[in-house]
């Protein structure tokens, strides 16, 4: 097959594994700087067809399920487990404790409106959810861990077609409340193909992000976009960025990325908190694409650091 004649995310997901099933494709920087968790391309449909092989077992194929991992390799497994099986992911993300009330209040929202017949969750956060899922005013959601989870059944291709609803992206609820919007496999083909030519990717790209994979452009630059480009991602959790902007742009020095995406703020955090010296020692000359978007996009940010980033 070639890859002009991919219809839908599992034969893309199938077409790398194949093509070089030995190189990594994800790589976990746990504290935010050190590799901690890696998976190949030829890994990843290994794994996915085993939490999917259960999800056809439960007959929950043209079902939703509700995803609540941190940034990690159990989300992006649990989510590509859910194409394999036919099931209309929802990716979300854990309650903030920084923000408890809010961030609560959304997933409560989300769980009502979209009415997931799962939830998909590891064994950290499992008990925690199954008690906040018993809210007498939420519909009944079971959960499953998909902690070093195997089927007894064999997995068996779904029946699905370019049209067919891959996931469900929430808004970020910040002005009225989330709204799903229902993306398509032909959807997100017809994106990545743009964003591949826009931003000329080549087998030896490399990205760093820290973006919440549940958020659109985290899904769709690093998650999804990593297995429709054939590169390899390393990913930091955003309170990692946070707590000390200086390791992303620490990361790209590192591993030599050459395309990156965030939101302005990302940008404008770091020109605020990266000091002089942490500029001398990085090396940012591999760097091609730096990607922007998701919020309002102000020139003075970008000027501010490019202006930066021209020091260095």
């Amino acid at each position: 097959m070639l890859k002009s004649q991919i219809q839908n995310l599992i034969d893309l997901t199938e077409f790398q594994a194949k093509a070089q099933p030995d190189k990594t494709a994800f790589t976990i920087l746990a504290d935010g700087e050190h590799p901690a968790q890696h998976i190949s391309f030829g890994e990843l449909p290994w794994y996915a067809k085993n939490i999917a092989a259960r999800l056809q077992e439960l007959n929950l194929t043209g079902q939703c399920a509700l995803l609540l991992y941190p940034t990690g390799i159990e989300f992006i497994v649990a989510f590509f487990a859910c194409l394999y099986a036919g099931v209309i992911a929802i990716p979300a993300y854990p309650p903030d404790p920084t923000r408890l009330k809010p961030s609560l209040d959304r997933l409560k929202h989300i769980i009502n409106d979209a009415k997931p017949a799962i939830c998909l969750i590891s064994n950290t956060f499992c008990a925690l959810f199954e008690s906040i899922l018993k809210d007498p005013h939420l519909p009944l959601t079971k959960c499953l861990s998909t902690d070093n989870l195997e089927s007894n059944t064999a997995w068996k291709y779904p029946d699905i077609h370019e049209k067919s609803i891959a996931y469900l992206q929430y808004t970020s609820g910040s002005i009225r409340r989330p709204k799903g919007v229902m993306i398509t496999h032909h959807n997100t083909l017809s994106n990545l193909a743009l964003g591949t030519q826009l931003n000329a990717f080549t087998q030896e790209s490399r990205i760093v992000g820290w973006v919440p994979l549940y958020h659109d452009l985290g899904l769709i630059a690093y998650v999804i976009g990593t297995i429709y480009n054939g590169v390899h991602c390393y990913l930091m959790s955003p309170h990692h960025f946070i707590q000390k902007p200086c390791r992303w742009l620490q990361a790209i020095s590192r591993f030599r990325a050459t395309h990156n995406a965030a939101p302005p703020f990302g940008y404008e955090l770091c020109v605020r908190k990266v000091d002089p010296q942490n500029r001398q020692e990085l090396d940012l000359s591999y760097w091609k694409v730096a990607g922007i978007g998701a919020q309002k996009v102000h020139k003075s940010v970008i000027d501010q650091f490019s202006k930066r980033v021209s020091w260095i």
